[in-house]
């Protein structure tokens, strides 16, 4: 990626404003105070532009654009004390240029400091098709990464964040050998994304800064944030074994972040017998590393009442395990102790309660099924007395199928976002059954999770 990039290494002094303010507008003479300093402006992308300054106690920076030789446009003010600002939906390949104004009114303001032109790089992403206008939803920013079958895809990591009418408003692009493709994405509290590059945790901020990689144990699927600063995440386990190896199950770690070792771990192989599988999965080679035996999916973590609820794919079953004993105190599913032949290969449990589940059913390899479907199910469980039963169901007309991917997140107004990967869509539903926005990505792209950010998390970086 081609960066414009340049940096003061000492401090820009600013003159007192007596002639025009911005936009033209009469401006008073600003009294003595802290001048603004330029730490970094540069293009990260070719939809967004970083500024950073040293951070000052008081007052604002006022933040002007133009494009070219156009003209200057008020576009954000941000506290002095912030420190950056990242400038959102620009268009590729296109030169802009800024003026900073620090201000301690709206009227007394120091001379804009002019910065060089910069210019964004071409775009690594495609574009997005809105097949149903947002009716109802929120203002918000679906964030997810990008899948292809290219020959460089398993170095170019990509994720985009696109407005619900289908505006990019950001873009990561980082080229590296087995860097990609992102697959996990989730939005952490500090404004920072957890994901999965690969099959590695990778924390980044907006700015595509890289804040922790977890180099101990692939990572892959899920990754979840706990308390304290801690992460739990799927981890591969390979190992071969009297049955014929090699074998590809999976385990749990959890880690601290800073931390290059986890504090506790799980294997698969040491509470399911591995007599266990479906045959047709286990005559999958996955990644030529070994036999596809559990190809664990999701997990969850209770951390109040203790428990970790882990998707294993290919033996239809949602397990509970005890923490940190690592024992399993039920299992839903075929085989399992009560919820037989309610979900095929599904993805992504999302629990309501200790006693509801929505679930992606995908529907891959269903016993008996006259055809092949994908739906989205809300399963009431009572594990004491070993009972679950599907209580809503999101199909469609014709039935969709998704044999693999697949997500589920809940929307502040109990909406569902869904994502259909291998279909090339994102969707919004409302529990009566009434899609109310759908976004597709183009032929040869798919993903498999998308996530929603609240437009201000962007704005206020």
């Amino acid at each position: 990626m081609v960066h414009r990039y340049f940096s003061l290494v000492s401090a820009i002094v600013l003159s007192f404003g007596s002639g025009c303010g911005p936009e033209g507008t009469a401006s008073t003479q600003a009294p003595h105070t802290p001048s603004l300093v330029l730490r970094q402006a540069s293009a990260l992308s070719a939809r967004n532009i970083k500024i950073s300054w040293e951070p000052i106690p008081s007052g604002r920076v006022r933040i002007d654009r133009a494009r070219a030789d156009g003209p200057f446009e008020h576009v954000a003010n941000k506290a002095a004390s912030h420190g950056r600002f990242l400038d959102l939906a620009l268009t590729p390949e296109t030169t802009y240029r800024y003026r900073l104004s620090y201000c301690l009114t709206d009227t007394a303001c120091h001379a804009p400091l002019m910065l060089e032109p910069l210019t964004t790089p071409k775009t690594r992403l495609p574009a997005f098709t809105i097949d149903i206008p947002p009716e109802g939803t929120q203002d918000d920013i679906v964030v997810f990464g990008i899948e292809t079958l290219d020959p460089d895809a398993l170095d170019l990591a990509r994720m985009a964040g696109v407005d619900r009418q289908g505006i990019i408003i950001w873009e990561y692009a980082r080229e590296k050998p087995f860097l990609g493709p992102v697959t996990e994405v989730h939005w952490l509290e500090d404004r920072s994304l957890a994901t999965g590059h690969s099959s590695f945790f990778v924390k980044l901020d907006l700015d595509g800064t890289e804040l922790y990689r977890y180099e101990g144990n692939t990572a892959h699927h899920d990754i979840d944030p706990l308390s304290n600063g801690r992460f739990i995440f799927l981890t591969f386990d390979a190992f071969a074994d009297d049955l014929g190896g090699p074998i590809l199950g999976d385990g749990i770690e959890i880690v601290q972040e800073g931390q290059s070792f986890p504090s506790w771990t799980w294997r698969a192989r040491d509470h399911i017998p591995r007599t266990d599988r479906n045959p047709v999965d286990w005559e999958n080679f996955l990644f030529g590393i070994g036999h596809d035996w559990t190809h664990a999916n999701a997990l969850t973590m209770d951390e109040e009442a203790n428990k970790i609820y882990v998707n294993i794919r290919n033996l239809n079953r949602i397990y509970c395990l005890d923490y940190p004993s690592g024992e399993v105190l039920w299992v839903m599913g075929d085989g399992g102790d009560f919820g037989q032949g309610l979900f095929a290969h599904s993805h992504d449990p999302v629990f309501l309660s200790s006693h509801r589940v929505l679930v992606f059913d995908n529907g891959a390899l269903r016993p008996e099924a006259t055809h092949d479907y994908s739906r989205i199910i809300e399963i009431e469980f009572d594990a004491a007395a070993r009972h679950a039963e599907i209580v809503w169901e999101y199909r469609e007309t014709p039935d969709f199928f998704s044999f693999a991917q697949g997500a589920i997140g809940i929307q502040p107004n109990g909406n569902l976002f869904v994502t259909d990967g291998i279909n090339r869509r994102i969707f919004e539903v409302t529990r009566d059954k009434n899609k109310i926005w759908q976004m597709r990505l183009p032929p040869g792209t798919w993903t498999y999770k998308s996530i929603t950010v609240p437009r201000s998390e962007f704005e206020d970086w």
